[in-house]
């Protein structure tokens, strides 16, 4: 294969906490900004404002509500439909002239959250779910002609809640066609918020944000330029 055709890999960790414990992780990644004439990257993601909507929707109905985690989700993703080539890792290079042919996106992929998208559409449509014209990453199910349950899908992050039909007909397929690796009700994160369902109402914050905030203490000297800024643009 011609050399520009190869694509370039590389490791990327991050450390995330796990309650009172570090846990550092490593994910090989695909340099996909160097796919020439790559296919469509675009791919929504679930807004907020539905988000508060269909939890609000829940308390209302008295609804349990859970959250999904899918494990490495663009890898269960559907195939790709063209010729994706990678060069393996330091690790795993014994012949300079080896190539991995990538079949399935993996992170780095121009269009990997767009497959993902994709899979997770069809899929729910299989189970009877539909997306609204608002907010395609809103997915409601309905049985006998009322609404019996939601899912929000923030790339692999999933919030769901809906009644026994729901979760007996959809939650149950989803969790038996897509590995997960984590699901939690009642009171955990998405999305930066933290939520806990109380017996009569749902409470969501940020207050995890308050740690990711790092305070910078300024100068005397850059503090009295950005007094003068504040009192010119006044």
């Amino acid at each position: 294969y011609p050399e520009e055709n190869v694509l370039s890999s590389r490791w990327v960790t991050t450390t995330k906490s796990n309650g009172d414990q570090q846990v550092q992780k490593a994910r090989l990644v695909i340099r996909g900004f160097e796919e020439y004439n790559a296919p469509a990257s675009d791919s929504p993601t679930a807004q907020k404002s539905l988000a508060r909507m269909c939890l609000a929707v829940c308390n209302w109905k008295s609804w349990e509500i859970q959250t999904l985690d899918v494990r490495a989700a663009f890898l269960q993703s559907n195939e790709l439909d063209r010729v994706v080539l990678m060069k393996p890792p330091k690790e795993f290079r014994k012949d300079e002239n080896v190539v991995w042919k990538i079949r399935k996106p993996i992170y780095g992929l121009n269009d990997g959250a767009r497959k993902w998208f994709i899979t997770m559409k069809s899929k729910l449509a299989e189970y009877g779910c539909k997306s609204l014209k608002l907010d395609p990453s809103v997915y409601v199910y309905h049985y006998e002609g009322e609404i019996s349950g939601f899912l929000v899908v923030h790339v692999d992050d999933i919030l769901i809640g809906g009644d026994q039909i729901f979760h007996e007909n959809v939650v149950q397929a989803v969790c038996s066609d897509f590995k997960l690796s984590t699901r939690k009700s009642k009171q955990f994160k998405y999305i930066g918020w933290n939520i806990s369902q109380k017996a009569h109402h749902i409470e969501v914050d940020q207050v995890a944000y308050q740690g990711d905030i790092e305070y910078i203490e300024m100068t005397p000297a850059r503090k009295n330029d950005s007094d003068h800024e504040l009192n010119q643009s006044v």
